[in-house]
């Protein structure tokens, strides 16, 4: 029997979403739909391919589990997202998670830059020419929502966080701060089943998931990505599409490096630039959430 979603992991991006699905799935109790990110009441956000709605509640096909939802890291940054899951959902519960902000923005370029999606040769230059997209780009090469590139749109916390408390009430809104989540995994988990009023002994492997990602070489990666026409043809024409899938992922997984010594780091001055920047922004989330967020500030 289908059944109407009731949890909802909304975002934000880069901050922990995949493995919190991860986490929470394996409790008995939840059931998070697969695939993660089914992007369906993100409707105020452009997709080439956006799911419908039968297909959607196809998703939840579980008769067992308390809580049944799905992870969709764009929700937080949409304005339509909470409006159209209180329709669907009165009284979901929500889960956020946030980070650092010029570490969520590095994080989100970079991850850009591995799904060949951000052109911009280095994060200070996406960044300043924000402006420029905005009223010249309409849709990414590959579809997703020209948002993922307006980076400043991830860190707008206090609107985004303050949206979803006054639209499912702040007893129903749980938020994680990405730094304690990394640093106590396992209590930060407990914490938000202690939220959902379950069980929160469950047996639950805390592994390290969503590693940063780059690719080895992004020349490679874009020609297997999008070969050549003439190439593309020939591949469909005598490669059967489950064998091409399975050499395109294993491409992929060869041209990946989660080494962390090989992990690119902001530089010291663009890092002080931003601080200082969503200082005023941290501050406001301070007051919003009653929290000390200093080393936000420094």
């Amino acid at each position: 029997m289908l059944k109407t979603p009731n949890l909802f992991i909304v975002g934000a991006p880069k901050c922990g979403t995949t493995s919190l699905h991860y986490y929470l799935n394996q409790h008995p109790d939840i059931f998070l739909c697969k695939p993660k990110e089914p992007n369906y009441y993100n409707t105020d956000l452009i997709r080439t391919n956006r799911i419908k709605r039968e297909d959607y509640f196809a998703l939840f096909d579980n008769d067992n589990a308390k809580y049944i939802g799905e992870a969709t890291p764009l929700y937080l940054m949409s304005k339509d997202a909470p409006i159209n899951i209180k329709k669907d959902s009165p009284n979901a519960k929500i889960i956020i998670a946030i980070r650092k902000p010029s570490d969520l923005l590095f994080s989100a370029y970079y991850q850009n830059k591995y799904n060949l999606i951000e052109e911009a040769s280095s994060f200070e230059e996406a960044i300043n020419d924000e402006e420029k997209r905005k009223k010249t780009l309409v849709k990414t090469k590959t579809g997703e929502p020209i948002d993922r590139l307006i980076y400043s749109r991830f860190v707008n916390f206090t609107t985004q966080i303050s949206r979803y408390i006054e639209t499912f009430g702040k007893e129903n809104v749980h938020v994680i701060i990405f730094d304690d989540l990394k640093r106590n995994t396992e209590v930060e988990v407990r914490k938000v089943l202690d939220f959902l009023g379950i069980d929160n002994k469950a047996e639950i492997d805390f592994s390290v998931q969503n590693v940063s990602k780059t690719n080895k070489s992004e020349l490679i990666a874009k020609h297997f990505h999008s070969p050549p026409s003439f190439l593309r043809k020939l591949v469909v024409l005598v490669v059967p599409t489950s064998v091409t899938n399975k050499i395109y992922r294993y491409l992929k997984k060869a041209n990946t490096d989660t080494k962390q010594k090989n992990k690119p780091r902001i530089s010291p001055e663009t890092e002080k630039v931003l601080i200082e920047k969503y200082k005023p922004e941290v501050e406001n989330i301070e007051k919003l959430l009653d929290v000390n967020l200093s080393n936000w500030k420094s």
